[in-house]
This record gives structure tokens, C-alpha cells and sequence, in this order.
């Protein structure tokens, strides 16, 4: 697993093509850039939204800001797998959020 520091480009919140709620944090790396996110956060079929509240208060958190447009231009770090984003953490503490983690409860 690496760890890299990246910069909040973009937040996307937006109903999906299959009309579920998702969300994207885009970051730059410096030299590329890559999206996290874009789970399910709230099917109306369920009636729970328990997952997106979770997702939403945990990016908040780790950007440790408290308004969704404060995330633009915050520093962050990503652990990658692959490629493959797995966990989004603070810039200087030890505060990860695995999301795939707390899907899984």
C-alpha cells in the first residue's frame, strides 16, 4: 500500500444515473489527478441514510473543515492499493477513513 498527499481539486455531489445519491472528491496529486468516492450513499428504495451521513461527516472530518466548499483546496493523504484509492486521512494526524470498512458493518 503507498501513501501520497493530494490537493482537493473538486466535490461533486449528485444523484447517479441510476438515481442513488454519490459523491467524488477529485485530487491532484501534482503530476496526475484521481476521484474518491462515488458509492451509493443513500438508495430511496432502502430508506437509510446511514451511509451517506457516515461518508459525508467522515470527508469532512479528515479535511477537518466544516462546510462541503471549504473542501476545495485542502490538503490531504491517500493510501492507494493498486491504484486504487482505499482510505482518505489527514494531512498531519493519524485519521484514516477506509469507507469499503464501514460498508462492510
Amino acid at each position: 500500500m503507498t501513501t501520497r498527499n493530494a490537493r482537493i481539486e473538486e466535490v461533486k455531489l449528485y444523484i447517479d444515473d441510476h438515481g442513488f445519491l454519490a459523491c467524488v472528491v477529485e485530487l491532484d496529486y501534482g503530476s496526475s489527478c484521481q476521484g474518491f468516492g462515488a458509492f451509493d450513499l443513500y438508495n430511496p428504495d432502502l430508506r437509510t441514510d446511514a451511509f451517506a451521513g457516515h461518508f459525508l461527516m467522515s470527508i469532512l472530518r479528515i479535511a477537518d473543515v466544516q462546510d462541503w466548499k471549504q473542501l476545495v483546496g485542502k490538503i490531504v493523504r491517500v493510501k492507494l492499493d493498486d491504484g486504487l484509492i482505499k482510505s482518505i486521512g489527514h494531512v498531519i494526524h493519524e485519521d484514516w477513513f477506509t469507507p469499503t470498512d464501514f460498508f462492510k458493518k
